[in-house]
């Protein structure tokens, strides 16, 4: 019998009725014969030695200082309490008559183990009859760290600490918008989502979401989704440029739970990192602002920005970047391809900037080993590779912008001229870039960016040639031209890699390099998302509409030394599960933007909540007005006023896009 055992296992296993077992134990691990037990129990407990040891019937009792594994009970006589005398030792030879006394082994120097164990002098022993319940947890439980994933399949656990884990998302969430949540009446959300881009997904996600039901009127809608910007529907909505806010310097929402877990009969602390709690909490950027209560039920969410274009068209990406280099005194080609805005066709002030720098250019080719490739793209109303042109020589670059109005929306015209990225880093011989997402939130006037940490390669189905510019199965990775092609699919799913394909890639292709995707290039990229949104930060929302989210599209291309550039970005990013691995990352990341928005200021009531594990937070915090706002606005005070009028005109024909 081991020492710690708990009180019933021991009545279970220590003292049978008809035992033929010769000996019994002290739960403190000391021995006893049987024939000491029939001397040494009557005198404690006034039970005869043979109805002690036959009777069925027992109570596990303990001893201060030392604990009897079981002991009789006699059915017609209460529970004693016997107070002894002081003694050295519960084998002396006074108190059990007829019996050598015990000897006790001489102290190592070593620490005693529980088998050894010696009673300290001057013990008073007391029996008194101990509930099992209010037995200690035995000392030999080690305290471990396990991760959530693993506690979550526990579903006593999972019962109890997913609503408090909940708790703390919404909280940490709602201080960093400065909201408390006020829920009144029936707790039931609307949501409207119209047609277009996968939005059966929509449905589905927020069909899943139990409290919230669908409505067939946007009006009346608590959340709306639309494919492109209802510019009717989003002057509905007030503005919160006026409210007033400021961090909360006395309080700070802290991650902290710590109810451990019980497997395999050890006790173990749950690790939470894999919540990806810390992505928001341990952000730079991160603050609690003083909160105001937000009426649930009476408050609308749309998932477009106002004045987006300056972040999601190619000319006001571009214009937005450069202001904001210049005023920073950085070089925007140190990210972005060189670039020309050309407004009025070849007699434009820009188009001769660029003719210069072609001129130059063609010089210096050989030298180089360079060609003079140049790529075409129209500065507004372009997606999915619409409109995009590949030249290689001046008098194809003056035809492709010789057009001055847009037939589809027969308003004026303008183009991107942008150098050509001639020596990209090549899969299989193959053209690719990267999509990867970000999150704008606007929420009681509080603007948010987040950085989402996962994504995917696209891949061209032909392999690259500089010489051939007229065929866009080689330069244009779109997935709308890519499955036009007959090899669409052949070297991977549907054109599709995941991140950690492209880094088995790396570590099969670069032996003579360690190069990791993760933290060589990935910080780099999240690095230029995160200037895109101080870019646009004074431009865009400008009249901070309640409430407002977007998520961005950004695509970047990396050339043969494995530098990151950015080559446009989309207010429409395609939500098509084209792929196995797609069906898989979309969904996920939609799901994550909607538990950072909605289901924070829209919450979950009680009853509807089930056990499954909580989804892991990707999206890093990468910008919060009240950090990084005011150095971004005194950084650009001298551009602001012309930006936010240049939004003004452009608003009148730069997101009419047809459905």
């Amino acid at each position: 019998m081991r020492s710690g055992m708990k009180n019933e296992e021991l009545t279970k296993n220590s003292v049978r009725s008809n035992s033929n077992s010769a000996d019994f134990y002290f739960s403190v691990g000391v021995k006893i014969s049987r024939s000491k037990l029939k001397k040494f129990i009557p005198f404690l407990s006034g039970v005869s030695s043979d109805e002690a040891i036959t009777t069925p019937r027992f109570e596990p009792l303990s001893i201060r200082g030392v604990e009897f594994a079981t002991m009789p009970k006699r059915p017609t006589l209460k529970p004693q309490t016997t107070i002894l005398p002081k003694i050295e030792d519960p084998y002396n030879p006074k108190l059990l008559p007829n019996h050598k006394p015990f000897k006790e082994k001489p102290q190592q120097k070593k620490a005693p183990s529980k088998k050894n164990f010696a009673m300290k002098k001057e013990t008073i022993v007391v029996i008194d009859k101990v509930s099992p319940r209010q037995v200690s947890p035995p000392k030999n439980k080690i305290i471990t760290k396990v991760s959530y994933k693993e506690a979550a399949r526990l579903p006593e656990w999972a019962m109890i600490a997913k609503p408090e884990l909940e708790k703390i998302w919404r909280n940490l969430i709602c201080c960093s918008n400065g909201v408390k949540p006020v829920i009144q009446g029936n707790c039931s959300f609307k949501y409207y989502v119209g047609k277009g881009n996968n939005s059966a997904l929509i449905k589905r996600l927020m069909g899943a979401r139990a409290w919230w039901t669908s409505t067939e009127n946007i009006n009346e809608a608590n959340f709306a989704w639309t494919q492109w910007k209802d510019k009717n529907y989003i002057q509905t909505l007030p503005n919160g440029k006026t409210i007033e806010h400021s961090i909360d310097t006395y309080y700070t929402p802290q991650i902290n739970y710590q109810v451990p877990v019980r497997i395999n009969n050890i006790y173990r602390q749950v690790d939470l990192n894999d919540l990806g709690l810390f992505k928001i909490k341990g952000s730079p950027s991160y603050t609690a602002a003083n909160c105001c209560e937000f009426f649930s039920l009476v408050s609308k969410v749309y998932n477009k920005l106002e004045f987006n274009q300056h972040l999601a068209n190619k000319k006001g990406l571009f214009m937005s970047l450069k202001t904001y280099h210049d005023a920073c005194g950085k070089n925007i080609f140190d990210c972005h391809p060189i670039t020309y805005h050309i407004t009025n066709g070849e007699d434009d002030p820009e188009f001769i900037k660029f003719i210069e720098a072609y001129n130059k250019q063609e010089k210096s080719k050989k030298k180089k080993k360079s060609r003079n490739v140049w790529i075409i793209k129209p500065g507004e109303n372009s997606n999915r590779g619409h409109g995009i042109q590949v030249c290689k020589n001046l008098n194809d670059i003056k035809a492709a912008i010789k057009e001055n109005i847009d037939i589809r929306t027969n308003q004026p015209r303008t183009y991107i001229l942008q150098k050509y990225i001639e020596k990209p880093f090549l899969v299989q011989n193959r053209k690719f870039d990267i999509r990867c997402y970000a999150l704008i939130t606007c929420i009681n006037g509080l603007m948010q960016a987040y950085f989402y940490t996962d994504g995917y390669i696209r891949t061209s189905c032909v392999e690259y040639n500089i010489n051939d510019t007229n065929n866009n199965f080689i330069h244009l990775t779109n997935d709308a031209v890519q499955k036009h092609s007959d090899d669409y699919g052949k070297y991977e799913d549907n054109n599709k890699m995941s991140y950690k394909d492209f880094q088995r890639y790396l570590d099969y292709e670069i032996t003579d390099k360690s190069i990791n995707f993760y933290t060589s290039i990935l910080p780099k990229i999240k690095a230029i998302v995160k200037d895109t949104i101080h870019a646009v930060y004074p431009k865009i929302d400008v009249n901070r509409k309640l409430n407002c989210m977007e998520i961005f599209g950004y695509d970047f291309m990396l050339d043969s030394k494995l530098k990151p550039w950015i080559i446009e970005v989309n207010t429409n990013p395609c939500l098509e599960l084209s792929s196995s691995y797609l069906s898989y990352l979309i969904p996920t990341m939609l799901d994550n933007a909607f538990r950072i928005v909605l289901d924070t200021i829209f919450p979950s009531p009680v009853f509807n909540r089930n056990h499954d594990p909580i989804p892991e937070n990707r999206f890093d915090l990468i910008f919060h007005q009240l950090i990084d706002g005011a150095k971004v606005m005194e950084s650009l005070s001298q551009t602001v006023n012309e930006e936010i009028e240049l939004s003004d005109t452009e608003e009148t024909f730069s997101d009419k896009e047809n459905p």
